[in-house]
């Protein structure tokens, strides 16, 4: 499987809930019955596959997933194009599987940093280069330090977000904790001041 074909499908993918989920608007007995075979492939795609490789080849099955959802649930297809039924279920089982994917990506650094003996681990992301960790999580409590690439809310300026989340140790798990701040960052200097002070609430130590 090729990157590029991985990456038209998913455009593909992304297209079809774009055409599917408006029907909310316009055709409340549609949209739920989308929702339902959705939901309903969804489901069979978890039994099929386990990789992204696993869902692109499902593909060419498209239609015969439909039918049989539609078969199971009882649903009608009538008015849905069984395309944007399938699509719309590859990219809810595309994210899942990226889900797993990060997830046992971070227990795995989780499990080498606790066998070194260290106390935080960082994971990082393309997106902010090698100075600034997507993810530092300290391995006793699973406290972690997630940091995103947002805009000012006033110059609309690209900085980073910076927020406490908690990473389950033993799973790589992670979990949003919705009242926690959101700071920001304008550079990788400004950064370290917030994870120092951030890490100093975790361990107890002053900053």
């Amino acid at each position: 499987m090729s990157e590029a074909a991985l990456a038209r499908a998913r455009q593909s993918w992304r297209t079809a809930e774009a055409r599917l989920y408006p029907l909310a608007m316009t055709s409340a007995d549609t949209y739920q019955r989308a929702l339902v075979l959705v939901a309903a492939v969804c489901e069979e795609l978890r039994a099929l596959t386990t990789t992204a490789e696993d869902l692109l080849a499902c593909q060419g099955d498209a239609i015969r997933l439909v039918a049989s959802a539609s078969d199971a649930t009882g649903t009608s297809v009538r008015g849905i194009e069984p395309d944007d039924i399938f699509g719309s279920a590859a990219a809810a089982r595309d994210r899942e599987l990226a889900g797993e994917e990060r997830r046992t990506t971070r227990l795995g650094h989780i499990d080498r940093a606790r066998a070194a003996g260290s106390e935080w681990v960082d994971l990082f992301a393309d997106a902010l280069g090698p100075a600034v960790p997507e993810l530092r999580i300290h391995i006793d409590t699973g406290w972690g330090i997630l940091t995103a690439v947002g805009g000012d809310e006033i110059t609309g300026a690209p900085v980073l977000l910076v927020t406490m989340v908690r990473v389950d140790p033993t799973t790589g798990a992670l979990r949003e904790e919705p009242d926690a701040e959101i700071r920001t960052a304008g550079s990788a200097a400004d950064w370290q001041q917030i994870a120092a002070t951030l890490q100093a609430t975790v361990t107890g130590r002053g900053p």
